[in-house]
C-alpha cells in the first residue's frame, strides 16, 4: 500500500506500534486476528478518500462482469487484508511448530520435497498476495533452511516513520525464522545458499511503493500491460534451480494454506518461462481480489509498463 506521510498517519502508528502492539503479545493469536481485521473495517469506514481511489483502481482491470466482490466488499476486504499482513509479526514470535497447524496448513508440500532432492535449492516464487511472509515462518518452523529476498527501506518516510514503524519493523523481523536478504545489497548469501540446497522465497510482482529493482518486462496481466521481474529467473538459470509458484489463500475465518505449485516448465526464454505463474496470478487475483496488495498504485505500475514497452522498441 502506498503511504501518505500526515501527522494523523504518524499518530496511528504511534497507537499500532506501542499499545496494540503490546496488546497483541498478551493477547491470542485468534484474537489478535480479531482486532487487525476489526482494523481494516475501521480504516474503510474512515477513509472515504482511499475508497473512492481503490474503487476506481479495482475497476481499471475488473469490470462489472468479472468482479468476485462488489466494490464496497473489495474495499473492505483490501484493507483487512492490509492490517493482517503488516501485522501479524506481532504474532508471529508465538507460532511454533506444534501450534501453527491450527492457522495455517500445506498444500503440494510433496512438489518441494521433490525438488529439494536435486540439491540445487528451490526458488519459490510468490507475489504479494495475503500475508505471505506466514508461508515463510511454517516452512521455517518446519525446520526447512529458508532466506527471503526483499527490499526493506526507510526512504521517504516521516520521523515517526523511520524512527518508529521502521526500525521496530526490522526488530520483529529478525525474530523470523529466516535470513532475510536485501534485493539491493550483497546477494552472495542467496547463491551460497543455493549451493547448500536452502530455499529461497522471493517475489514476480516487484516491491511496493513504485520501487522496480533489477530487470522487469511488460507482459499482459488483466487485460493490461503490467511489469514483472525477471530476478527469480536470472537466478534459476545461473543456479539451474527449479522456481515453483507459491500462494496464500484463505481456508477458514482464521486460517490460511499455502498453496505450492509444481515447478515451473522449462521455456526458450525467461519471458515465456515466467508466463505460467502470471496466469496463475491472474485466476487468484480474480478469485481473492482483495488479497493482492497493489491496488492502489495500479495505475503507477501500468505506466511503469508503458515505459518498458517504449524503451524496449528503441
Amino acid at each position: 500500500m502506498l503511504v501518505r506521510e500526515s501527522i494523523p498517519r504518524d499518530v496511528s502508528r504511534l497507537i499500532v506500534w506501542y499499545p496494540i502492539r503490546w496488546l497483541v503479545r498478551i493477547l491470542p493469536v485468534t484474537w489478535s486476528i480479531y482486532l487487525f481485521r476489526w482494523l481494516g473495517r475501521f480504516h474503510a469506514w474512515v477513509s472515504k478518500g482511499r475508497n473512492n481511489h481503490l474503487i476506481q483502481q479495482y475497476q481499471l482491470i475488473l469490470n462489472s462482469q468479472k468482479q468476485p466482490l462488489l466494490p464496497q466488499q473489495f474495499v473492505k476486504e483490501y484493507l483487512i487484508n492490509h492490517y493482517l499482513t503488516q501485522l501479524s509479526i506481532f504474532f508471529f514470535p508465538k507460532l511454533t511448530k506444534n501450534n501453527i497447524n491450527s492457522l495455517h496448513s500445506f498444500s503440494g508440500l510433496e512438489h518441494l520435497a521433490r525438488t529439494l532432492e536435486k540439491k540445487r535449492g528451490a526458488i519459490l516464487l510468490h507475489a504479494h498476495f495475503g500475508p505471505a511472509q506466514l508461508t515463510l515462518v511454517a516452512l521455517g518452523l518446519q525446520g526447512y533452511p529458508m532466506l527471503q529476498i526483499g527490499l526493506p527501506t526507510d526512504a521517504g518516510l516521516s520521523w515517526i516513520g523511520r524512527k518508529v514503524s521502521y526500525r521496530l519493523r526490522q526488530k520483529e523481523e529478525a525474530k523470523i525464522p529466516a535470513q532475510l536478504v536485501s534485493a539491493d545489497g550483497y546477494l552472495r548469501p542467496v547463491v551460497k545458499g543455493l549451493h547448500h540446497n536452502k530455499i529461497i522465497m522471493t517475489t514476480a510482482d516487484g516491491a511496493g511503493g513504485g520501487k522496480f529493482l533489477g530487470k522487469f518486462i511488460a507482459v499482459p496481466f488483466l487485460g493490461k500491460r503490467f511489469p514483472f521481474s525477471l530476478g527469480a529467473m536470472q537466478l534459476a538459470d545461473r543456479i539451474d534451480t527449479p522456481i515453483l509458484p507459491v500462494f496464500l489463500v484463505p481456508v477458514g475465518k482464521n486460517q490460511w494454506q499455502t498453496v505450492i505449485h509444481p515447478p515451473l516448465p522449462t521455456a526458450a526464454s525467461m519471458e515465456q518461462e515466467l508466463q505460467p505463474f502470471i496466469a496463475l496470478l491472474e485466476s487468484y487475483v480474480v478469485k481473492y481480489p482483495g488479497l493482492w496488495h497493489f491496488w492502489d498504485e495500479l495505475d503507477k505500475r501500468i505506466e511503469y509498463a508503458q515505459q518498458l514497452d517504449k524503451e524496449s522498441t528503441k
